[in-house]
């Protein structure tokens, strides 16, 4: 074993068994405080006991123990039925026909993963057939993640306003738990192996995640509520971009270097002269910035301005008065424009004859005061 290697154990070990501990601190907490009503009480204490036994069998065992593959299994199946009881809050599992058969097809397809687990161990000696079976199982597990994702989505997105401070935290969790075993089998998949990397950062992604499942089954505390700022947002937007722009750039050059190593070279110099021309479009360009901006905001939050943060700014330039600075009508245009991403403006007062006259102007040039 390598150093690198042996860090990683390390560091998985210790992220399993404080993922543990994590799981069972929320399984007590929402065995003690969690509301005796909900129909997805029950539901949440079976997926976070078995997501603390998973944890800690992958802590003592490896994660990559038949036993623990089996147990991962039985906790994705709670999990599915969480979510089925999710849509119980108010009334939409009888209400939403498509959302059951599809839940028994996801439920179903998981079940398959301990015959395959079977198949591999018999396989072992067989490498050819060996990454077969691994290959289907990552793509198994991979369509899980993508039809658990849909029925999130559709869950928060068609719940009525009253209901969604309910599901804000529980939804969250199996959206934090779905989205990283998606990335975690598409890395997989296309490497033909687990991402050491990332299978150490498990048990404490899951160890968070239930955690927050905890905090939404008692209704004081999911009235809580997270709203990450505006800069927040577009700086994890930015990260989002760019994340998939390297996971396209991954999967094209596997595809590629099956028809040569030159090929698949070809195209990361391509993918790489192609960012660069975007990058040297994008930047300068403040209206596509604008643009983007705009619909981030249209689509991301309630309302369209962050009033506090825009009041501060306005307060700030309308009270930096000097001598030597704009005067106060130039920095009223200028608070005013600030809050419209106006590249420029001017202020119109009615003279003593009701005839508007320009008293004041910020960055525009072509006329005279």
């Amino acid at each position: 074993m390598t150093l690198g290697e042996g860090i990683l154990a390390t560091l998985g070990f210790g992220g399993y068994l404080g993922g543990a501990l994590m799981c069972v601190a929320a399984a007590l907490w929402i065995f003690r405080s969690g509301d005796r009503e909900r129909p997805d009480r029950r539901a949440a204490l079976v997926a976070t006991s078995l997501s603390g036994l998973w944890c800690a069998l992958a802590a003592a065992s490896g994660a990559e123990d038949p036993l623990v593959k089996l147990v991962e299994a039985g906790r994705n199946l709670a999990f599915l039925f969480l979510l089925f009881r999710l849509f119980a809050n108010d009334g939409r599992d009888e209400s939403v026909r498509p959302v059951r058969p599809l839940i028994i097809t996801l439920a179903l397809v998981q079940m398959l993963q301990p015959i395959i687990q079977i198949a591999q161990l018999r396989l072992a000696q067989a490498p050819g057939l060996a990454g077969l079976t691994f290959e289907i199982s990552t793509l198994l597990q991979l369509l899980v993640a993508i039809g658990a994702l849909v029925l999130l989505h559709n869950l928060y997105a068609g719940a009525a306003a009253s209901s969604r401070q309910l599901l804000r935290w529980s939804a969250l969790a199996l959206t934090a738990i779905w989205a990283f075993d998606l990335n975690f089998y598409v890395v997989a998949y296309l490497f033909g192996s687990d991402p050491q990397a990332l299978a150490a950062l498990r048990g404490v992604v899951l160890g968070l995640a239930v955690a927050s499942l905890a905090l939404g089954s008692n209704a004081a505390s999911a009235g809580l509520q997270f709203r990450p700022s505006r800069a927040v947002t577009f700086q994890s937007l930015s990260l989002l971009v760019i994340g998939g722009y390297l996971l396209i750039l991954v999967l094209l050059t596997r595809s590629f270097v099956m028809l040569g190593e030159d090929f698949g070279r070809i195209v990361q110099v391509g993918f790489l002269i192609l960012a660069i021309i975007a990058a040297c479009m994008w930047l300068p360009s403040p209206r596509l910035r604008g643009w983007l901006r705009v619909t981030a905001t249209k689509h991301l939050f309630q309302h369209r301005y962050d009033y506090r943060e825009e009041w501060l700014r306005f307060t700030r330039t309308i009270g930096r008065g000097s001598s030597t600075g704009p005067s106060f009508q130039e920095r009223a245009v200028q608070a005013v424009a600030d809050i419209t991403d106006s590249p420029a403006g001017m202020l119109l007062l009615p003279n003593e004859e009701a005839q508007l006259e320009l008293v004041a102007r910020w960055n525009w040039e072509t006329f005279a005061v």
